[in-house]
Formats: C-alpha cells, structure tokens, sequence
C-alpha cells in the first residue's frame, strides 16, 4: 500500500509516493526505470525513483511538463529527498 503527497514546486506540480521498500525492485523492473550513479532510477515514463538509506520504503517522484512527465526534474526532487 502506497501514500501519497503531492506538492507544488516553484515551477511545476508534483507528487510523491512513498511505497513499501521490498517493492522497488518490481517497480524499477517494470517502469524499466535506469539506475543513475546517485541511487536514483529514472524512467521518461513514470518519473524517478529512490530508496532512502535505513528506511522501510522508497519514493516515486513525479513532476509533471508540458508534455507529460518530466523525467529530469523528476530525478532532480528525488536527489533532495535522498540527500535529507
């Protein structure tokens, strides 16, 4: 069972799921997300993903664009997450 949180950044709308840790490897599999040096895995179509150290889950993240998701600013708000 996932939660979500949806936000607004200075730029443009976003959400985030917060998602059961022993998932993530399913979701990436299926989302055929790729796996950034950062941890994060990022995906054109479902936004970025990242699993927070001595945490029991991971989050999606997804900022929407003009034209669908934003995979870049995606990953760019999944990188803070993970840096906090």
């Amino acid at each position: 069972m996932s939660k979500k949180l949806f936000i607004t950044t200075s730029e443009k709308p976003a959400a985030v799921d917060v998602c059961p840790a022993g998932e993530l490897d399913a979701t990436v599999s299926m989302a055929k997300a790729t796996a950034g040096a950062d941890g994060v895995f990022t995906s054109e179509k479902t936004g970025a993903f990242v699993k927070l150290a001595d945490k029991p889950f991971f989050l999606q993240v997804l900022v929407a664009g003009i034209n669908g998701i934003d995979a870049a600013k995606s990953a760019e708000l999944a990188k803070l997450y993970a840096a906090r």
